[in-house]
Order: C-alpha cells, then sequence, then structure tokens
C-alpha cells in the first residue's frame, strides 16, 4: 500500500488520465536472452530500487522450471531470503476466494447470478436499484457492483482480532452504498470480497480460511500457504519493509480481501494451474470452462459490447510490455505481490517483494520481456470508421474512493480526438496518448496484441468511453475547464500569498503599514495559505498505517481545512471592508482575487466534504 495519501492521490489521478503502458526514462533496457543473464538483470534492478528481498518463480506448462530467492528476509540480521521464506500476498488472496465461490456455483450452493440480498439480507447494502437491477454474486466478484472501496478505518485491524467478517463488512456501512446502476461499469472494492468471504462461511458452515485451505490451496499442493496469521507463521514469515525500517504485522479487518501469505513457489502452482486451464481437474468442480468464465471481463457496458480487456472474476487483464497478460497483483503493508501468465507464450510467473515502498514495474517489465523475448505481437492494421461523436472532453466518472471525487474531478478529465484511423487522448494534466482504432470503436496502443479501450453509445446509459476499466462521461468544454483553471489560478494565488507575507510582515515592523484594518486585510489570508500549506504537510507526514488514528497529523487535517475556510471567508469580509482605506491599488486588486479565489475553493471543499476531515472516522 502507499504510504502517503498524496502519493496516492497522485497516482491515482496520472493512472486515470495518462498512458499506463512502462516508459524506460533512460532508453530502452537490453533484454536478457539466457536465465543467467536474466538473473543477474534482476539482481541489478531490486538492488537499484532498494528492494530488501524478492522471490521469483518462472513457470511454463510443464510447471516451474526456474526460482531464485534474491536479497534479504530480514535486513539488520542479514538474514538471506529463501525459497521457503513466508510473505504476504495482499490482494492476490482474491482469486482463491474467487475459485471457491465459482466451485461453490458449480456445485449448485448458488448461482453467480444470485441476488447477494437473498443469500446474505444480513449485509447492509443500499441500493436505490435493486427492483431492476439488484446486486449480483457476479458483481462482486468483477468489482461491478459499484460500491466504494474500503474506508481508511476498515483496513488494518488492531482492536478487534476475533471480529467476524459479517461485523467487519457491516462496521463499515458508508462503504456498502451503490454508487451507479450495478453491472455498468468497474471499480476496484475490497468490501465485495469481504462480504464474499462472509457467503463462504455461511453456506458451508466453516470459516473461509478453512475452506479455501481444504478445497484450494490443498488440492493445488499449496503446502507453504496460509490464510491465518499465528505463532508457528510468524516463525517464518519474512520482514515487510516500510520506506526504511520493518514494519509491525497489523491484521486487516477484510481477511478475504487480502490475508495470504505464500511463497512464490507456491503462487507458481495457481499460476500454472491456470494457464493450463486446470488440465489435471485438480479443484473439484472446476473445469476448463470455469477458468475461461474467470477470464473473461463481464458485467460492464464495455465488456457487453465486446470489449475483453478488464476485470473477470478474480483474475484481470494487464499490459505487461507488449503483451496482454492474466493474473492478479497484491499490496499489503511491507509486501508487494505479482503472479501472471500469458496464454500466447504458453508461459507465466510467481513474484513477491518485502517493500511496498518500491515499485513492482520495472521488475515486472523485466520479466515480461525476457519471457516474450522470441515472441512477435500480432499486428493488427488500423481501421477507419471511428464514429465522429467520441470527439470532446470526458471526465472519470467510476472513482475508486469516493474520497478522491474532488481530486478527478477537476484533474481528471480528457479531450478525445478522432484523426482518421486513430485518436488522441490529452489530458487537462499529463501527456497526449494516441491509440488506433482496431473496429467496432475498440482502440489499442501500436505494438500491443490487445484492446484496452471502447467508445460506447447508447439511448439507455449515452455516451461514455472506457479504458483500462476507467469510465468517462462526456462534459461540456466549461465544465472540463473551470475546475481545473480555478485549481490552478487558487494555488498560483497560495504561493504568492505566501511570497509576499515576508515582506509586508517586515513593512509592517518597519512601521509602513500601522492601521489595524490594513493589517488584518494581509493577515487572513496569509493564515489561510498557511492552514493549507499546513494541511499537506500533514499529508506528508501521514503513512497509510495510521491514517485511520487519531494523531497530530489526522487532526492537524481536520482543524487546518477548517481554519483554512475560516480565514479565507474572514479575509473576503476584510477587503470589501477596507476597499476605500487601503491606498496601494494593486494589493487590494490582488487580495479580492486571492480572497475570492479562497473561498471559492473553501466551497468546493465543502461540496467533496474535505472540510474538518476526519479521517480516523472515514
Amino acid at each position: 500500500m502507499f504510504k502517503h495519501l498524496i502519493i496516492l492521490m497522485t497516482f491515482f489521478m496520472l493512472n486515470s488520465v495518462t498512458s499506463a503502458d512502462v516508459k524506460e526514462e533512460n532508453g530502452p533496457v537490453k533484454t536478457p536472452q539466457n536465465l543467467e543473464e536474466f538473473e543477474t538483470a534482476m539482481a541489478t534492478l531490486l538492488e537499484e530500487n532498494n528492494i530488501p528481498g524478492a522471490q521469483l518463480a518462472l513457470i511454463d506448462t510443464n510447471g516451474t522450471y526456474w526460482s531464485k530467492a534474491f536479497g534479504y528476509q530480514n535486513k539488520a540480521d542479514e538474514v538471506m531470503m529463501l525459497p521457503e521464506t513466508l510473505m504476504r500476498g495482499g490482494s492476490t488472496t482474491k482469486t482463491f476466494v474467487a475459485l471457491a465461490i465459482v466451485q461453490l456455483a458449480n456445485s449448485g450452493i448458488f448461482s453467480l447470478d444470485d441476488r447477494v440480498i437473498d443469500i446474505v439480507p444480513e449485509i447492509a447494502i443500499s441500493n436505490q436499484w435493486r427492483e431492476t437491477h439488484p446486486v449480483l454474486i457476479r458483481h462482486l466478484l468483477s468489482h461491478t457492483a459499484g460500491l466504494d472501496d474500503m474506508h481508511f478505518r476498515n483496513a488494518y485491524n488492531r482492536n478487534n482480532p476475533d471480529i467476524s467478517l459479517l461485523d467487519a463488512v457491516n462496521r463499515d456501512e458508508a462503504t456498502l452504498v451503490v454508487r451507479w446502476v450495478p453491472g455498468t461499469r468497474q471499480a476496484y472494492a475490497n468490501p465485495g470480497y469481504g462480504i464474499l468471504g462472509h457467503i463462504i462461511e455461511k453456506v458451508t458452515h466453516h470459516n473461509y480460511e478453512q475452506y479455501v485451505a481444504d478445497e484450494i490451496f490443498k488440492p493445488l499442493g499449496m503446502t507453504n500457504s496460509s490464510l491465518v496469521f499465528n505463532e508457528t507463521v510468524a516463525q517464518s514469515l519474512s520482514n515487510g519493509y516500510g520506506d526504511v525500517d520493518a514494519v509491525t504485522h497489523s491484521d486487516i479487518y477484510l481477511r478475504s480481501s487480502g490475508n495470504l501469505i505464500t511463497t512464490a513457489l507456491d503462487m507458481a502452482k495457481l499460476t500454472h494451474y491456470l494457464l493450463t486451464f486446470s488440465e489435471d481437474n485438480k479443484i473439484k468442480a472446476i473445469n476448463a470452462a470455469t477458468i475461461k468464465q474467470m477470464e473473461a471481463a463481464s458485467t460492464t457496458l464495455a465488456s457487453d459490447a465486446g470489449l475483453q480487456y478488464g476485470y473477470g472474476l478474480g483474475i484481470y487483464h494487464a499490459l505487461r510490455g507488449t503483451l496482454e497478460w492474466l493474473g492478479h497483483n497484491g499490496g499489503i503493508d511491507g509486501f508487494l505481490t505479482s503472479y501472471g501468465y500469458s496464454h500466447a507464450l504458453g508461459k507465466g510467473y510467481a513474484f513477491i517483494i518485502n517493500t511496498d515502498s518500491a515499485t513492482m514495474t520495472p521488475a515486472l517489465t523485466l520479466i515480461s520481456n525476457f519471457l516474450s523475448r522470441e515472441y512477435e505481437v500480432p499486428k493488427l492494421v488500423a481501421q477507419s470508421g471511428i464514429d465522429e461523436a467520441i470527439n470532446g472532453y470526458y471526465r472519470i466518472d467510476n472513482d475508486r474512493n469516493k474520497i478522491f471525487e474532488g481530486v478527478s474531478f477537476a484533474l481528471g478529465v480528457m479531450r478525445i480526438t478522432a484523426k482518421d484511423s486513430t485518436i488522441e487522448l490529452n489530458p487537462l494534466l499529463g501527456t497526449v496518448d494516441t491509440l488506433i482504432h482496431v473496429g467496432n470503436n475498440q482502440f489499442k496502443k501500436e505494438d500491443t496484441e490487445f484492446a484496452n479501450s471502447i467508445f460506447l453509445q447508447s439511448e439507455k446509459y449515452g455516451k461514455a468511453f472506457s479504458i483500462r476499466g476507467d469510465h468517462f462521461i462526456p462534459v461540456n468544454p466549461l465544465s472540463a475547464w473551470l475546475p481545473f483553471l480555478l485549481v490552478c489560478a487558487f494555488f498560483i494565488s497560495l504561493l504568492l500569498t505566501v511570497f509576499y507575507s515576508p515582506i509586508w510582515t517586515v513593512n509592517r515592523m518597519r512601521g509602513k503599514i500601522p492601521e489595524k484594518d490594513r493589517i488584518l486585510l494581509r493577515l487572513f489570508p496569509m493564515l489561510a495559505a498557511f492552514s493549507l500549506l499546513f494541511t499537506i504537510y500533514c499529508l506528508f507526514s501521514l503513512s497509510f498505517t495510521i491514517v485511520a488514528e487519531k494523531n497530530w497529523q489526522t487532526l492537524g487535517i481536520a482543524g487546518s481545512t477548517y481554519a483554512f475556510a475560516l480565514f479565507s471567508v474572514m479575509g473576503l469580509v476584510q477587503v470589501i471592508r477596507t476597499w476605500n482605506s487601503e491606498p496601494h491599488e494593486g494589493v487590494k486588486h490582488f487580495l479580492l482575487i486571492t480572497t475570492v479565489l479562497m473561498v471559492s475553493m473553501s466551497f468546493y471543499f465543502w461540496h467533496f466534504n474535505y472540510l474538518g476531515l476526519s479521517l480516523w472516522s472515514w
């Protein structure tokens, strides 16, 4: 998980409106041509990225053919990482939960198209479309129910070790409000998998951890994997690292969304099973058709229109280099995990690192490039016939977390322009991206093997553009530009206010600004500016593990956002009161513009519930 909320917001926005392709900052990297070169390149990359330890396994249709443990499981004591050292798998847990759910469905216990409210009415889902568009089990599996992702207070569980999955889900009812018609768009939501874990427990009369261990781990031969943290596991578990130091192990409330403890070798067994379409039928009631169903993106407007890219049932599509990979990633305090496989290559990998302060992207790109070094991506010819209705401005409309809506409203906007057989995606913040049309209003990056975006148009839902799971809806140019320009103008005025404050302070000390009203005229905007800067400082100082606690950072955020609004209003009132008594025309006009912008931004914060934001209760 990300260590700072600002980093999380920035990543969210950039990932929403710019290309997800990996670009090498220092030019092309030579692809290793054999395992010896690959091992050397991987070891170098891990060291350069300050990754303490890692496990990696490579598989083909015959199984695992190469594995390696790198670095340390304990840096301080220089204890080497071993193949059998346990690591935390985070959200890769979801694939195992999905396998258990589809197994129960195939066994006739329920159907994936059953209404969730009929099976677990005790879950407090609020769905205004319940009569015509109920939330189905399939929607929870594919993150298309419209739920908000887990809130900070429902992440790490330090005080309720015996809480049930039912109570863990219901303790955060705000995440269970359906935000759009279920089955129309996708937004990753951990609470959905918390509900699925409870469903497993309710229909099997066993805790979900034991059921998955018996029905999924055991048939796959995953003897070093567990969903329970205990003393035995703790003795074999690697340290997980943040920025520098080892982090303290913390359980999570939504256990069935991310409490896997495993090794790369064990994850490779799952990867091989999925790659080969369960040809050995190890898991009862699951066959090749089931795996194909799990891989297929479904229950979105984009998938209904034919786009194959997206999130399936516990398995999702991703771009690694130029190829389509299937699998899942996971992140939890101190660890990052990824498994993936390509049917085109007949190969796959399982990869875990014991830090969450680094990115896995360079390593995953290296793995993909190495495994695909002899593969030629099929060339798809760009086609004409793009629907001209695609042209215009679009804003993202499926935020993963509702708390980010205020960020995406101003920054999550792009302009789409059709040109012959291509379209240009021009975000207000970011670089221009060009996609080629491959027919049926589907688009892809050049030199990649699959379409990851589609233009949608229907009488019922209107126009939309879906790219990598992000759902954009049309907006007029004024709506697109006004919030963005407001934010830009506001921050410019904020910086100028901060830079100007030492000047008028010195002038005040020198007696050049003796009047109280003129002092207050300058003081209120300055206090508003520094209040907001203190908010930002608190955010930068706040790690994800303590975001749901009352501490000086979270209390500072709540108090300083209120202070910003209060001083902004007081500043505008003071400008009006002293308009005729302030002799410096430039000063009063600047402060009028500044305070108007500050008050406008205060209303913006109020609208998106950022004023007095109490992260400990969110």
